[in-house]
């Protein structure tokens, strides 16, 4: 009973230095961290208990990763639309990614735009639809919101 103890033991301690690691190199969600280790092999009740316990020491936070997750995307030139499915594909609740991504908020306006002048070269409107059309599916590409670039566009 004593040696399953204390085998027990060792794969939390492992699991735990593995966790350390990834957050060691960036910030992770939950989901992530859970996904990577599955991967390698790690047994999910164990898993699932380190994690815990390291939510609960604040060392792993959904809400600081989604932070600072959008502030990296927003100043990499991605919009929000791409920004809020990376999130959610990194496992972060949708009522925790509204907190920080405003749609309304002027700022995806001003970022589009200089997207669009470091793509371009300039902001002045292009002329020919086909060059208006080519630009909106840059900006799409990036996450832009479909409105955002029509009203800018077209």
């Amino acid at each position: 009973m004593i040696k399953i103890m204390a085998i027990e033991q060792n794969n939390l301690t492992e699991i735990t230095k593995k966790i350390m690691h990834y957050l060691a190199l960036r910030e992770h969600s939950a989901y992530e961290l859970k996904q990577k280790c599955l991967k390698k092999g790690m047994n999910a009740i164990q898993l699932d208990q380190v994690i815990n316990t390291l939510i609960a020491k604040n060392i792993i936070s959904d809400r600081r990763f989604t932070e600072n997750y959008i502030h990296w995307r927003y100043e990499k030139g991605f919009g929000i639309v791409r920004i809020r499915q990376e999130l959610v594909e990194k496992g972060i609740a949708t009522n925790l990614i509204d907190e920080f991504l405003f749609e309304d908020d002027e700022q995806w306006q001003i970022s589009m735009i200089q997207v669009l002048t470091k793509k371009y070269g300039n902001t002045k409107k292009p002329l020919s639809f086909k060059e208006k059309a080519k630009r909106a599916r840059f900006l799409e590409y990036r996450g832009f919101p479909t409105g955002l670039i029509r009203a800018y566009l077209f």
